[in-house]
């Protein structure tokens, strides 16, 4: 109740203060408005302050204030409506004092307010630094390459079996190469070559071989070997290969040799062709008459039948044999096989 009655002494006094406000300010040229203005803010600075409540007893109640209008006539031209509604229950507490504050501080019902702050995110910001770009140059280097030469060969019959000869020199011939070299900051990063021109083209070098068989020397051979001797010298001067002799085909032969004693003709004495008589025999030339190996020879050579077999290019093997008979006649056998 002493609070009460203090604020109700209060405000006497600054309702006093508004009547005789006029004769204060008589002698001061101030406007009506600017009176009205002065004595609102200090109407204003006397309501800023609390005033110190005394210490509640724990059995007291709460109390309830009233709601109350005041009026305070500020002039005659401008009036000041303080309206106070308050309506607050005091909890009891023991020893509890609450002290008046100057104005511009926090008051007891502030202190209730919470306030709160929603967390601040902040990012780290990195500095980066201005990316120096490179320095690229180009340039065009030419260079020269040998280009080798081929090696190839020929065939010449008449070089000796086995020799060679250098028909052509073989000569290397050259390129232009251009080649694109890319430098990065002044170190070389890569080349590429974009460009191959052939300068000067290679000759090939040209190698002749000897396929002319060694002049054979048929003299001082049995007579049916020196046979077969005449048949390859035959062969080649024609530039053939050189038949082999083979001694199954000199077994045949003697046993055709024999046959035409008795009956000469490629027909056999049982009536079989005359290839029958072994296995792998392909061609005959038989004769009598000749005395010896080189007339007989030179007769087949005569004969275009004979002569086919002596130089036919796909036989290999040759057989040869020699009868006489009781009259002292010769009688000439040469088998062919591949």
């Amino acid at each position: 109740m002493k609070k009460f009655s203090s604020l109700f002494a209060m405000v006497a006094l600054m309702a006093l203060a508004v009547i005789t406000a006029p004769y204060f300010y008589e002698n001061v040229q101030v406007k009506p408005q600017e009176k009205s203005l002065i004595l609102n803010k200090e109407v204003d600075q006397l309501l800023k302050y609390d005033l110190l409540e005394e210490e509640v007893q724990a059995d007291e109640k709460p109390v309830t204030f009233e709601k109350r209008d005041i009026q305070v006539l500020a002039s005659e031209h401008a009036t000041k409506e303080i309206e106070v509604q308050e309506e607050k229950k005091v909890e009891v507490a023991k020893e509890t004092k609450v002290e008046a504050k100057a104005v511009g501080k926090e008051t007891p019902e502030q202190k209730r307010k919470v306030e709160t702050t929603q967390p601040v995110t902040t990012k780290a910001v990195k500095t980066v630094a201005p990316v120096k770009e490179d320095k690229i140059t180009k340039k065009t280097e030419v260079v020269y390459e040998e280009i080798d030469f081929k090696s190839e060969t020929k065939n010449d019959s008449s070089l000796e079996k086995g020799k060679k000869s250098v028909q052509t020199q073989g000569v290397k011939g050259t390129k232009e190469i251009t080649i694109e070299v890319t430098y990065t900051n002044g170190k070389e990063t890569s080349r590429k070559q974009v460009k191959e021109t052939v300068t000067k083209n290679p000759v090939n070098e040209v190698i002749l071989v000897g396929t002319k068989e060694q002049a054979l020397n048929c003299s001082g051979l049995a007579e049916d070997k020196q046979l077969a001797c005449l048949v390859n010298k035959a062969r080649q001067d024609a530039g053939l290969s050189l038949l082999n002799s083979d001694s199954n085909l000199n077994h045949y032969a003697s046993i055709r040799a024999t046959e035409i004693v008795d009956k000469f003709s490629h027909t056999r004495p049982n009536g079989q062709a005359f290839h029958t008589v072994g296995s792998g025999v392909h061609g005959e030339n038989i004769s009598f008459g000749y005395g010896s190996a080189q007339s007989a020879h030179q007769g087949f050579m005569d004969s275009p039948g004979h002569r086919a077999n002596n130089l036919h290019k796909d036989f290999t093997r040759i057989g040869t044999a020699l009868k006489t008979d009781a009259n002292g006649t010769k009688h000439w056998v040469i088998l062919f096989g591949y």
